[in-house]
């Protein structure tokens, strides 16, 4: 039995640019399928569709608690990394090459198959952008951040490039950054736009059903029975992919955070570069954009690190915001100040 039900943060600036979806129908009534997934985000709905891959007659049942991409899915800050971003990471400096190739390979096995889904269905560069990322430094110390994870790069044979004061200006806009390091395997997604793509993609026998809370799920014979407000599902296997909320349903007991990065973007502006404060901790995480008549903006997330504690946080001041390069938030934004 679910001890609580995922609630609607609001509405994320993603969902906001984009026309109200069509939901698919809600379960009613009760239905028999191979595999149920829980959670129609980005690990449900890719779920869904690698084993519509791997077996293409399985029967596959999707439940996804409200509408697709007004979730978490639909307000992260839509980037998929094949590398690490943590630029200066203790954890990633100390990986064996083997544990770096093998982290390295499954994150590309996600781009690849988000790849293919999107030269299938013709996703423009507005859904699903292979742009690479840009991370960038505001201080020698951040010059030397850069300098270290160019090595490690080099040393595991992988493609960069690092760029120079003039260089990452002419790329950012800002004269506030250092030195830069272009890695180009980063996909920028306008995230609620592309979940709902990769929903809209799904064909039978994978079927989805919104506004389907899972209430609870228990064995039954040899496999499950998963129960909704208004149906039920039989399934042989359960595919968890409701994150944080697995803990509802009395997993990881004290161990899930829940966390909803709501980034929100300007109706006038399209992604750009992605763009990480490598001056040491804290460290905050920033996107730029462009507005359509090229000007940038700073969209600052939800919330930064300190690598020290290991620990993020989040408050009304570091709640995302968008701010002019010449802006009024220059307090909570040195980057702003040092245009």
């Amino acid at each position: 039995m679910a001890s609580r039900l995922p609630k609607r943060a609001g509405v994320s600036g993603w969902v906001a640019t984009l026309p109200p979806r069509m939901p698919r129908p809600a379960l009613n009534g009760p239905v028999t399928v191979d595999i149920a997934i829980i959670g129609g985000g980005f690990a449900g709905l890719s779920a869904a569709r690698r084993i519509s891959q791997l077996d293409p007659t399985a029967l596959v049942a999707v439940l996804e608690a409200g509408i697709v991409g007004e979730g978490p899915a639909g307000a992260n800050s839509g980037f998929i990394i094949d590398l690490p971003h943590e630029v200066s990471s203790d954890d990633f400096s100390g990986e064996s090459e083997a544990k770096f190739r093998q982290s390295v390979l499954i994150q590309r096995s996600a781009i690849a198959l988000a790849t293919e889904m999107a030269a299938e269905n013709g996703w423009g560069n507005e859904i699903f952008d292979p742009c690479g990322r840009y991370s960038v430094a505001m201080s020698a110390d951040g010059d030397k951040h850069l300098e270290a994870y160019s090595g490690q790069l080099s040393k595991m044979g992988e493609v960069h490039r690092l760029l120079e004061t003039c260089e990452i200006e002419a790329v950012t806009g800002s004269k506030a950054f250092t030195s830069g390091l272009f890695t180009p395997g980063t996909v920028i997604v306008q995230p609620a736009a592309y979940i709902r793509s990769v929903a809209d993609c799904l064909k039978e026998p994978v079927s989805l059903f919104e506004r389907t809370p899972v209430l609870s799920f228990e064995r039954y014979g040899t496999g499950w029975l998963v129960k909704t407000p208004q149906g039920s599902v039989q399934a042989a296997k359960i595919v968890m992919a409701n994150n944080g909320h697995a803990e509802s349903f009395g997993f990881f007991r004290g161990g899930c955070c829940m966390s909803s990065p709501m980034h929100r973007s300007p109706r006038s502006s399209t992604p750009h570069d992605w763009v990480a404060n490598g001056n040491g901790r804290p460290r905050r995480l920033c996107r730029w954009v462009r507005r359509c008549d090229g000007s940038p903006l700073l969209a600052v997330t939800a919330s930064w690190c300190d690598r020290a504690t290991a620990t993020t946080r989040a408050s009304k001041s570091t709640m995302p915001r968008f701010a002019e390069p010449d802006g009024c938030t220059t307090k909570s934004l040195p980057i702003v100040s040092r245009r």
